[in-house]
């Protein structure tokens, strides 16, 4: 199993905390503590080099990939070395992240072991990726569907309450595509830039993956084009899919003329339209 590994300047403890973590930004790419060693980094001067450790399997371990079988590696030595490894800074940070070249992380490898439900889509390294639906709109009302406080209603019948505080953010990351794309609102479909829906679909990847925006140009799983692949997975986590075919039965049932999307760009029409028929996993 392939992991990425991190580096923080100027660090020179034996063990990082997931507070430390936080604070760093880099509590997404760990489940558990990561394993750490003191090093140096060329020009980044000399600090920690840590990373996720999984348990060691012998080398000629197999396991079973659709069917066929797979050898899997030793765990790689958590350490800077110049000639095996790339290492890239990561944006708004001082720490850097890298990885073996013979050995470059895939989604498999990132995989968190409890995902949320989620739709299968796929991106441009060819795998298909589990995105979180954050929401439900079956009647084309959004509704949670996320882990939920327990509530009670007026009759006192247990119901869903606010998401738990774990994944509320997720809620409030939804919501501005929510409010732009179930209601067509032109405007506030505009306002949502490629300098927001790109960390928002890396942040709805994060929720089964441990990915970030650097570990994402490094497995090349998006192009430039970020109104396609990254706005496609903001509009899978807000069931867009369904909200899209409970429109079309409207249209249907009450005889409406169909708009001819005059008001809709061509490349936004072509991203509806073609995660339409989509259907969560």
């Amino acid at each position: 199993m392939a992991n990425f590994l991190y580096f923080k300047p100027n660090f020179s403890r034996a063990a990082i905390t997931f507070a430390e973590l936080d604070d760093w930004g880099l509590r997404y790419a760990f489940d558990q503590l990561p394993v750490c060693r003191q090093s140096t980094l060329g020009k980044a001067g000399s600090g920690c080099v840590f990373m996720q450790q999984e348990p060691s399997l012998p080398a000629d371990t197999s396991d079973s990939d659709n069917g066929e079988p797979v050898k899997r590696k030793k765990s790689r030595p958590v350490g800077v070395y110049p000639e095996e490894q790339t290492w890239k800074k990561l944006p708004k940070s001082d720490c850097w992240v890298g990885y073996y070249k013979d050995d470059v992380p895939t989604r498999k490898d990132l995989v968190r072991s409890n995902p949320l439900g989620s739709y299968a889509f796929k991106l441009n390294d060819g795998e298909e990726w589990e995105v979180p639906r954050v929401v439900h709109a079956p009647e084309g009302v959004a509704k949670y569907d996320l882990p939920c406080k327990l509530e009670i209603d007026d009759e006192g019948n247990p119901c869903d309450g606010e998401p738990i505080a774990k994944y509320q953010y997720l809620w409030d990351i939804a919501k501005p595509y929510i409010d732009a794309f179930m209601t067509l609102d032109e405007k506030a479909i505009t306002e949502l830039d490629d300098k927001r829906i790109f960390p928002d679909a890396i942040s709805f990847l994060q929720v089964n993956y441990r990915i970030g925006l650097r570990e994402a140009v490094i497995m090349d799983i998006f192009t430039r084009a970020v109104q396609e692949m990254p706005l496609t997975l903001c509009l899978l986590a807000i069931d867009y899919p369904t909200f899209s075919r409970w429109q079309e039965d409207l249209k249907k049932s009450e005889s409406q003329v169909e708009p001819d999307g005059s008001n809709t760009t061509a490349g936004l029409k072509d991203c509806i339209e073609d995660i339409a028929q989509l259907q969560p996993i």
